[in-house]
C-alpha cells in the first residue's frame, strides 16, 4: 500500500424505497440522473487545482443510488476523475451495487469501464428480514447476482446487517435463519467472496421502519442476543480464514479494501463528491449540501468547510484506529499534545478491568471481546474542548 494514499468517494445517496433510511427515493431523482452526473463532473473539475499532482489509490462509488445509474454514466464520471487526478496503475475502483443492477450484462460493462471491486449491499439471505427492511429483491435475486459474479475476477464484498427486528410470530416459530448460518452457507457456496462488512441496523426517526414498528408484535434483540450473534458471526469468519482489520470489516489475504484502510491514518486525504459527501483536503474538512436541489443549484456544492482542529484530529485518530488490530498510535496522540493514558486514566482502567481494551507503551486497542463493544469504548475515550483545555 502506498504511503498516505489519497482516496475519492462519489456519493449516490438515493434510497431504493427501503424502510430504514431517510434518503430521497428513486422516484424523485430518476428523471434527473443526467443532471446529477453533470453536477458531479462540474464538481470534480472544480477541484482540479487542489488535485494537481496527487495520485489516487482508491475510488469508491457508494450509496444505494448507484442502482439507478447507467454504466455509461459511471464511465463519464470515472473519465473525468482520470482527467482531474492521477489514478495509480493499481487503483482500486469499487462500486456498491444491489441485486437489481448486477446482472451478467451489467457486470461485463463494469469490467469494461475499469471497475475492479464489487460491494454487494445484500444485507441478509433471509426473505423475512429483507421484507422487514422494505427491500424489493429476494434471496433468489441475491443468488442470481452471486452466480453471475462467478464469471468475473472482481474483488467481492458483501454487506450484512445484524440486529434487525422481526415479527414475534416468526421468531417464536423459528422461521428466521440465524445470521451465522446464512454467512456460513454463503462462504461455502461462493468462495470468491473475500471481504465481509457487518453493520448494526439503526432505527432512525422519520423512517417507515420507525413509524411502523409495533413493539407488541415485533421481537427486538436484547443486547446479549445481539452480542451472541456477533460472536457466532466472528467465529464463522475466522473459520473461513478472514481477519478483522477494523470495527466493521473482515477480509481474506489480499482482499481488504484500500478505501477503508486509507481512513485509518488521519492525514490521508479524501476527495468526496456528490450530495451529502464529506471530504478532507489540505487539512480542511468539507461537507456538501445534503439536499439534491441545493446541491444542483450551488456552483461550488460545498455547504460548510472547516479547518481541522487538534480536537478533531485526536478524536478521528481514536475513532478510526481503536477497532483496528494495531490500535491507537499513542505516540501520534502525544505529538498532538494529548497523553490519553493520563487524561483518560480512570476510563482506561475501567475498560481494562472489563477486559475490553489492552494497552502497550505505544498502542491502545480493543481486545477480541472488546471488539464487540467498540462504540461503548469510544463513548468513554473521546474528548471535548473542555478536556483539551485542561492540557494547556
Amino acid at each position: 500500500m502506498v504511503k498516505n494514499p489519497i482516496s475519492v468517494y462519489v456519493n449516490f445517496p438515493f434510497c431504493d424505497g427501503c424502510s430504514y433510511c431517510t434518503l430521497d427515493e428513486h422516484s424523485s431523482v430518476f428523471s434527473r440522473r443526467k443532471t446529477y452526473v453533470q453536477a458531479l463532473v462540474n464538481e470534480i473539475k472544480s477541484k482540479a487545482e487542489l488535485a494537481k499532482g496527487k495520485v489516487v489509490s482508491s475510488v469508491f462509488f457508494g450509496g444505494q443510488g448507484t442502482c439507478i445509474m447507467l454504466s455509461s454514466q459511471i464511465k463519464i464520471i470515472l473519465d473525468q476523475l482520470r482527467k482531474t487526478f492521477i489514478l495509480d496503475k493499481n487503483c482500486e475502483i469499487t462500486i456498491e451495487v444491489l441485486p437489481s443492477n448486477a446482472t451478467s450484462f451489467d457486470l461485463e460493462e463494469f469490467k469494461e469501464i475499469g471497475i475492479t471491486r464489487i460491494s454487494l449491499a445484500m444485507l441478509s439471505m433471509d426473505d423475512i428480514v429483507l421484507g422487514v427492511l422494505g427491500k424489493s429483491y429476494t434471496v433468489d435475486d441475491l443468488r442470481l447476482t452471486l452466480d453471475a459474479l462467478r464469471d468475473f475476477d472482481f474483488k467481492v464484498n458483501i454487506d450484512l446487517t445484524v440486529g434487525i427486528p422481526v415479527p414475534k410470530n416468526v421468531s417464536q416459530m423459528n422461521l428466521r435463519r440465524s445470521p451465522e448460518v446464512e454467512l456460513s452457507n454463503l462462504l461455502v457456496n461462493y468462495p470468491f467472496i473475500g471481504h465481509v462488512s457487518i453493520y448494526e441496523i439503526e432505527i432512525e426517526d422519520g423512517t417507515d421502519l420507525a413509524r411502523n414498528i409495533d413493539y407488541e408484535q415485533v421481537m427486538m434483540q436484547s443486547h446479549d442476543e445481539f452480542i451472541d450473534d456477533i460472536v457466532l458471526i466472528h467465529g464463522v469468519l475466522e473459520e473461513f480464514g478472514f481477519k478483522q482489520y477494523d470495527s466493521h470489516h473482515w477480509a481474506t489475504e489480499g482482499q481488504d479494501c484500500i478505501y477503508n484502510r486509507s481512513h485509518v491514518e488521519i492525514d490521508n486525504e479524501c476527495f468526496a463528491f456528490g450530495v451529502a459527501a464529506s471530504g478532507l483536503v489540505n487539512n480542511i474538512r468539507y461537507n456538501n449540501f445534503d439536499e439534491l436541489d441545493l446541491y444542483l443549484l450551488s456552483p461550488d456544492k460545498v455547504e460548510q468547510s472547516t479547518p481541522r482542529t487538534t480536537l478533531d484530529k485526536v478524536n478521528e485518530a481514536i475513532t478510526y484506529q481503536l477497532g483496528t488490530p494495531n490500535g491507537v498510535d499513542l505516540a501520534a496522540l502525544r505529538n498532538l499534545g494529548v497523553d490519553i493514558m493520563v487524561l483518560r486514566q480512570k476510563e482506561i482502567t475501567q475498560l481494562r478491568a472489563l477486559k475490553l481494551i489492552k494497552a502497550t507503551k505505544n498502542t491502545l486497542c480493543m481486545t477480541k471481546a472488546g471488539a464487540l463493544l467498540v462504540n461503548y469504548a469510544l463513548s468513554e475515550l473521546l474528548f471535548d474542548e473542555a478536556d483539551l483545555a485542561q492540557t494547556n
